[in-house]
């Protein structure tokens, strides 16, 4: 490029300065070409490569505690390798098998390190990506919420070729990626306006140098996130696929039900180069495994923090805060709140001992005090692993609204004991189409039975991830119902009354 013909603008990410050329208008470097040229991705089915990615961040996260918002420094130096096979491409869906064999991701948020590990059970994946979306699944079991996040990061591999002109284009030639193409290039859940326009600039060498910047407007977890984005491709004219692409972006985003807000600043390269075979994602490696994006392969498994229970859990679950005996969930669908789940290890009774149906009734009863309205299920059963399970429906008032609280206690013949307990506005009900019942189903006591306080030891594999300290999410919302508790861990089961606050959507 002809330095002549380019201004710069300084960017400041992860602590560096980056300065980056933008180009001025009508100012490209003349090429030589025999006429207009065809850009199209040729991957196919069965084509196997190698992905390396490095991607740094800088910023702040942003949460909000009591109306006031907190400012926390995070810092974010990845290096991520994986092989990629080709499946299929048909109605629109490309899909792929993956083995990251390289995951070297380190985190600091407000000087606290963060080392997130991918499991070696959980390092080949499967990966579908539609029009407007892109999931990464297990075939394998199901992935801790944080192993999906180390591996969810921008400008995926299986998205580059949506950046490419849908029409043959000469140097100086521009067009817009779809809103589309950039939500799974960014990492966002819609599009709601973009900027973005690219432009070949010149073909040398055998590849052809693409350009694109511009503002993207979207939406990530129901609040908005503004992106101001600049990228470089490079097209193989011989290859026929973009292989390297620097991206540096940054983002503002607001504090949502289940997550932080951000103010950063990220710079993300991705380079991609033919693999003539891969161990990990031979054919017969791949034969039988699920790699079709299903509720079960695209389930989240998570282990409370002092290991005493583990549930398994559809992704519209977040875990907004945790401590050595319980468990504050919350159900996000499209930003909206729509439930939070208590979850909580109660203290072991002696064996074949049980607390009564009627007397976990009544300690709901005055949990809830004067929001109490009626009871409207109360269920005995016994699930498949034989325990005894409760399930108690109540309803009432709080704050001139209507509300459901869900009640469960699982007892086993050896006396442990979790209680699990849903509240929900019953204007949601519908939408929260009985979501408590699987979670419950999932629920899996690891405690010991004759030493409710000590710890089991972890599998090989979960031993380096449970010993990491997770990333924040908002403090539960000031605004939000507070789950009433269920019975105490003690013996007498008596419960006690929390203060009660409207769901505000």
């Amino acid at each position: 490029m002809n330095q002549s013909a380019s201004s710069h603008r300084v960017v400041r990410c992860g602590g560096l300065l980056l300065v980056w050329p933008l180009l001025l208008a009508g100012q490209i470097s003349k090429v030589a070409a025999d006429g207009p040229l065809t850009l199209k991705d040729e991957s196919k089915p069965g084509e196997l490569r190698q992905a390396a990615i490095s991607f740094d961040v800088g910023g702040d996260l942003l949460m909000v505690s009591e109306e006031k918002e907190i400012k926390l420094p995070m810092t974010v130096h990845a290096l991520i390798k994986y092989q990629e096979r080709l499946l299929s491409t048909s109605d629109g869906v490309t899909r792929a098998a993956r083995n990251y064999d390289h995951t070297d991701v380190k985190i600091k948020v407000d000087n606290r390190p963060i080392t997130p590990v991918l499991r070696d059970d959980r390092r080949l994946v499967g990966v579908s990506q539609g029009k407007s979306d892109l999931t990464i699944f297990s075939p394998h079991g199901p992935l801790t919420r944080e192993e999906l996040d180390l591996i969810s990061l921008p400008a995926d591999s299986l998205v580059l070729g949506g950046l490419l002109p849908t029409e043959p284009v000469r140097p100086g030639d521009t067009w817009n990626p779809s809103d589309a193409t950039l939500a799974v290039l960014l990492d966002l859940e819609a599009v709601g306006q973009s900027q973005v326009k690219a432009m070949l600039i010149e073909v040398e060498k055998g590849r052809a140098k693409i350009e694109m910047s511009g503002i993207v407007n979207g939406a990530v977890g129901g609040v908005a996130s503004e992106v101001d984005m600049k990228a470089r491709c490079y097209y193989s004219m011989t290859s026929h696929r973009i292989e390297d692409v620097e991206l540096i972006y940054k983002e503002k985003r607001a504090v949502s039900h289940a997550s932080p807000g951000a103010n950063v600043t990220a710079k993300l390269r991705i380079q991609l180069a033919p693999l003539k075979q891969s161990v990990a994602l031979a054919p017969e490696v791949l034969e039988g495994l699920s790699l079709e994006p299903a509720p079960q392969t695209q389930a989240l498994e998570y282990t409370s923090s002092a290991r005493k229970f583990q549930l398994v859990h559809d992704r519209q679950w977040y875990v907004a805060r945790e401590d050595s005996t319980s468990t504050i969930l919350r159900r996000v669908e499209r930003g909206e709140l729509i439930a939070q789940c208590n979850v909580t290890s109660l203290s072991t009774l002696k064996k074949d001992n049980r607390t009564t149906l009627p007397k976990f009734q009544e300690d709901i009863k005055k949990s809830l005090g004067d929001t109490f309205g009626e009871f409207v299920t109360a269920t005995e059963d016994q699930d498949k692993a034989g325990r005894l399970v409760y399930r108690v429906t109540a309803t009432g008032k709080a704050s001139d609204l209507a509300v459901e609280w869900i009640y469960y206690l699982v007892q086993d013949a050896e006396g442990r004991r979790t209680s699990v307990a849903f509240t929900l506005e019953q204007s949601l009900a519908e939408k929260f189409a009985g979501a408590d019942r699987a979670l419950v189903a999932s629920l899996n006591m690891l405690s010991p039975p004759s030493d409710s306080d000590s710890k089991p030891t972890p599998r090989p594999a979960d031993t380096a991830r449970l010993e990491q300290p997770k990333l924040p999410v908002p403090p539960p919302d000031t605004t939000v119902l507070e789950v009433p508790r269920t019975p105490r861990d003690d013996a007498s089961t008596t419960a006690e009354r929390p203060q009660a606050r409207p769901i505000r959507r």
